[in-house]
């Protein structure tokens, strides 16, 4: 398996199903804006084409956003964007209600030395957190043995033979 293949995904139910129904009704407006516009007003038309377009990305947006656990760590994504939280670096994880996130709960990362970081891939009621947590922790139990041995064993290979 390679390295960087996540291990464990997490989606969100709440953006998950909010975001995909108002990309579909985007998406119908603008198709009946295309039709109308086809028929009676090219400028209508053009608008359609691009509700439809701005529809797409929406959809693509909510569907690309997830978190996955790998072996180096928290990956996560959110509206396009692609961030790592490496292991090493996170001290604890906690449920927090985020700016934007309504009156859903949030991951929150605790860093050691930076602050902390909304997880905003990871949103729903207390208890959908609180799970994902559970299985965070007991991923990087798991993991936290396999990488001591790692690097007790890397500078033994990395010294000259004789």
């Amino acid at each position: 398996m390679p390295e960087a293949e996540p291990e464990r995904r997490f989606r969100s139910v709440i953006p998950l199903t909010g975001g995909s129904i108002g990309a579909f009704i985007f998406f119908v407006v603008g198709i009946v804006s295309i039709v109308y516009g086809l028929r009676e007003d090219i400028g209508a038309a053009v608008v359609g084409a691009f509700i439809v377009a701005l529809a797409g990305m929406g959809a693509a947006g909510v569907a690309t956003t997830f978190a996955a656990l790998t072996p180096q760590g928290l990956a996560y994504r959110y509206n396009f964007r692609r961030k790592m939280i490496p292991w090493a670096s996170i001290e604890s994880f906690r449920i927090a209600r985020g700016p934007g996130t309504g009156p859903w709960s949030s991951l929150v990362v605790d860093l050691r030395g930076n602050g902390p970081v909304l997880v905003r891939s990871i949103v729903g009621t207390k208890r959908h957190v609180r799970r994902v947590i559970e299985e965070i922790e007991e991923f990087r139990s798991q993991i936290r043995p396999a990488v001591h041995e790692h690097d007790q064993q890397s500078p033994e290979s990395e010294r000259p033979s004789n």
